[in-house]
């Protein structure tokens, strides 16, 4: 459920970034040519990194859920030109995160040398250390067309889908240890066009898959696990999917979509599929309609959504709670925009981030948990020691079996420091921005009963602690 009231605005007067309006572009920083990444991180954390080919530096950026701009940010200059020319321009980079042991991972294939590095942090983005380099250049580099990587935490490596102008996928520990490797697999390419674009790499519980388009069709291949990704007879395929371009594939979870655009009779359609263990299946429309820039991303649990400008009235977002069988899409905005190099990224719940390139800018976009139709939000409030706290429920009804987000937010000057929320007999409490709790409508209530729902907010405000209580209902409608 969206939330009425800045989920973070009772600490406003203390706490930066500001609150993010949901959908409402923002401005992340200021680029001369550059192309902005998004991974999603726990409790709320989205990682972004762009580059800047000009100054010759990457920027990362640590964005909070229901924030804008920067909690954290760290700029890190790169050239491995000798001369400092262009040529040593920093490409496009990517953050993967190493879970268990709470290490993130900045990564850039370099297209003109074709060599890749990593820099490293121990301390949530605080600080990077590095280049290290990981793996040395071979046919040119990766290509500007570079997709997101994989990260295998039991050897501590990484693996990058490579375009120039073939098909190249290849496997590096993070240590440094394969820095003179050259060795990479080529995929095979037969029964394409002229050639492939948009190479995805995704990790199943028996297989790594790989997914691109030819401008006109898509298809996949795999590999074993355990076996060498650098290697060419690793790889079986090219196996194919059927029409589409602009495509986007992302796993987590042992889960894969595939998202992209294709051609019918009657104009365009936008489209997701979903690995069915040994092919990908039928086909789920989004949209009927010319959505182009196109981009998915599988939350930790498996969770799909996408995001996809409509030509028609701006950025949508799909987003499926139950493993791909359905999706809820809404406009997040409707600004006139190209959305150019448009990458997303989104937690458990729904809540994410859009990030894209704006003419001498990067910007972004909060994604938050669809709305059922039926339930708008509304808020009830209370004033206390001078603070307002209101309590975001759905309004009108709600669906038995159906997830639905209760929250806080308000205004003046005190910390809040934990929430417990109660919707009929379940109950949840928060420590963390951005205060809320999600709960499924049991599926045996039955329509016109009455759900109690209610919240208890302690606060400190200089040396005092204190409570505030808010009760409300929402009622159950049918399916």
């Amino acid at each position: 459920m969206p939330r009425l009231i800045s989920a973070l605005a009772l600490a406003a007067v203390l706490v930066l970034p500001t609150s993010a309006q949901a959908g409402k572009p923002y401005v992340l920083g200021n680029v001369g040519v550059g192309t902005p990444t998004v991974a999603a991180g726990p409790a709320g954390v989205y990682h972004v990194v762009w580059n800047d080919e000009r100054a010759n530096v990457f920027h990362y950026c640590q964005v909070l859920k229901g924030k804008s701009g920067c909690a954290k940010s760290t700029v890190l200059a790169f050239n491995d030109s000798p001369d400092g020319g262009l040529t040593g321009a920093p490409d496009k980079a990517w953050i993967v995160r190493d879970i268990d042991a709470k290490v993130l991972y900045l990564v850039h294939p370099q297209y003109v040398s074709g060599d890749t590095y990593v820099w490293t942090s121990v301390d949530d983005g605080t600080s990077f250390t590095g280049p290290t380099k990981v793996w040395g250049g071979v046919n040119g580099g990766p290509g500007t067309d570079s997709q997101r990587p994989l990260y295998f935490p039991a050897g501590k490596s990484i693996a990058f889908p490579s375009v120039n102008p073939g098909l190249f996928a290849f496997e590096a520990p993070v240590d440094g240890s394969m820095a003179a490797s050259e060795s990479q697999a080529t995929l095979n390419q037969q029964g394409l066009g002229i050639r492939g674009y948009r190479l995805g790499l995704a990790t199943l519980e028996d297989r790594t898959l790989a997914t691109a388009d030819d401008l006109e069709n898509l298809y996949w291949w795999d590999a074993g696990n355990g076996e060498d990704l650098s290697a060419t007879p690793t790889w079986g395929g090219p196996t194919f999917i059927g029409s589409g371009y602009d495509s986007s594939m992302h796993g987590q979870a042992g889960d894969a979509y595939l998202a992209y655009t294709v051609r019918h009779p009657k104009g365009w359609r936008f489209e997701i599929r979903k690995w069915g263990g040994l092919a990908f299946g039928k086909a789920k429309v989004l949209a009927n309609t010319n959505g182009y820039q196109g981009n998915v991303y599988v939350s930790e649990n498996g969770s799909p959504a996408a995001i996809y400008r409509d030509n028609k009235d701006g950025l949508h977002y799909s987003y499926s709670a139950d493993g791909g069988k359905t999706y809820a899409t809404k406009l997040v905005t409707n600004s006139d925009e190209v959305y150019f190099d448009l990458n997303m990224a989104h937690d458990d719940d729904g809540a994410g981030l859009a990030v894209w390139t704006r003419e001498g800018a990067i910007a972004a976009a909060d994604l938050t948990s669809v709305a059922d139709p039926s339930a708008p939000p509304v808020s009830k409030t209370v004033t206390k020691n001078g603070v307002t706290t209101g309590l975001n429920v759905p309004g009108t009804c709600v669906v038995g079996g159906k997830k639905y987000t209760v929250s806080t937010g308000g205004q003046g000057r005190g910390r809040l420091k934990k929430v417990r929320y109660r919707f009929g007999g379940q109950q949840q409490t928060d420590t963390k921005p951005s205060w809320g709790a999600t709960f499924t409508v049991p599926k045996s209530v039955r329509s016109g009963a009455v759900i109690k729902v209610s919240s208890l907010a302690t606060f400190t405000r200089k040396s005092t602690t204190f409570s505030v209580s808010i009760s409300t209902t929402v009622t159950v409608c049918g399916a």
